[in-house]
């Protein structure tokens, strides 16, 4: 074996052997990597805009089983504490930002004559995405710069809120 391997022909093959084996490699995790992502990424729109869908047609009712549902997508999808909330928008004609979805817990939502409630809620997580780390293999072309941003996962909603209230 040992004279297979060291001799000129052998040498050739193994160098061959790995130089063609390393982009084919490096491509498939990529692949893998940017599937994650895209899954992962949209996991995590649905769920945004499904808390935010809900409020905006329930309001105020329910509100605390519609967080923590909200809460219990979002721990699975990013895991525990893997994220930072922001919350803004209009409730009774006065602007809010608030990072506690507790906040929104006794509110009065809705609409009427002279009022219209709104909200955007913004996620992003904490760890960056698993593409972040593949893409910055500084490999010529294989490189991902885009400002040196780090890549993470991020969803960004925003709605009017429909029920009807009294004056």
């Amino acid at each position: 074996m040992h004279k297979y391997i060291f001799n000129e022909k052998g040498f050739g093959q193994i160098l061959t052997f790995l130089v063609l084996i390393s982009p084919i490699v490096m491509i498939l995790s990529l692949i893998t990597v940017l599937g994650e992502y895209w899954f992962r990424d949209s996991a995590l729109d649905n769920a945004n805009k499904q808390f935010v869908a809900s409020i905006c047609k329930k309001g105020s009712t329910n509100i605390d089983i519609t967080i923590d549902s909200y809460i219990d997508d979002l721990n699975s999808i990013l895991g525990s504490d893997n994220y930072n909330i922001k919350m803004q928008g209009k409730i009774n004609n006065k602007d809010f930002e608030e990072t506690n979805l507790n906040f929104l817990i006794g509110k009065d939502l809705g609409r009427n004559n002279s009022r219209q409630d709104t909200i955007g809620v913004y996620v992003e997580s904490k760890e960056l995405a698993l593409i972040n780390n593949v893409v910055k293999v500084p490999l010529g072309w294989f490189t991902y710069k885009k400002g040196d941003a780090d890549i993470r996962y991020s969803s960004i909603y925003k709605g009017e809120i429909e029920p009807w209230l009294d004056e």
